[in-house]
Formats: C-alpha cells, sequence, structure tokens
C-alpha cells in the first residue's frame, strides 16, 4: 500500500512539472515571436528562466513518508502529500509570474507599435 501512495506522489509530480514545462516553453515561443519584431523581452525571458529552473528542481524531488507504526501511517503520508502541494503551489506561481511578464511585453510592443508613427507621403 505504502508503495502505491509513493508512486502515486511521484505520477502527481511528474505530471505537474510536464505540463509546467509545456506552458514555458509555449510562453517562450511568445517572447521568441516578440523578439523578432524588436520587442524588449529581457524581464519576460527572466522570469522564465527563473520558472524553468525551479521546474527542473521540482521535477527532482522524491517526497519520501517514514512510518514507524500503523498510527504514524496516516500522519506521515499526509504530511508528505502538504509538502507536494505546497512545493507544486511555490512553482505554479513562478510560472504565472512568467506568463505576466509575457502580457506585459505583449502590451508593450502593442503601445510602441501605436506609437510608432507611419510615414506620410505629400503629393506634389
Amino acid at each position: 500500500m505504502t508503495e502505491k501512495i509513493d508512486n502515486r506522489m511521484s505520477t502527481v509530480n511528474k505530471n505537474q512539472t510536464d505540463r509546467m514545462t509545456k506552458a514555458l516553453e509555449r510562453l517562450t515561443e511568445h517572447i521568441d515571436k516578440l523578439e523578432e519584431k524588436g520587442a524588449d523581452v529581457a524581464t519576460a525571458r527572466t522570469a522564465i528562466s527563473i520558472a524553468l529552473a525551479n521546474v527542473e528542481e521540482q521535477a527532482g524531488k522524491d517526497y519520501v513518508f517514514t512510518i514507524t507504526d500503523e498510527r504514524n501511517l496516516g500522519t506521515s503520508v499526509k504530511a508528505s502529500y502538504d509538502l507536494l502541494k505546497q512545493d507544486l503551489r511555490s512553482v505554479q506561481a513562478l510560472l504565472v509570474k512568467a506568463k505576466e511578464a509575457v502580457v506585459e511585453a505583449y502590451k508593450t510592443a502593442k503601445t510602441l507599435k501605436k506609437i510608432t508613427p507611419t510615414p506620410t507621403v505629400v503629393a506634389p
């Protein structure tokens, strides 16, 4: 039974970190497109790098619970699950910050596009 719980926690961690990695890859694609258009994406790229490093660190974590007797089983498993949940929420918060930085880069690029004057041709 404990092996099944341990496998479940590992599966949850892997699924969540895989999902976050894919989201960060999509954000990187958006940033690359903005950069091609000349937008300043340094802040967004930094936020994505920080989030990606934390996701990779989270993916490498293993949640172990110690069982001394059957009475301890429930509290030990709950403590491990709570730690997993807390760690995933922390990494998710960094993912949200990265997304916000990308959105801000898009807003800035859109504003600059509106401000950039277009040359007018005067007919003789």
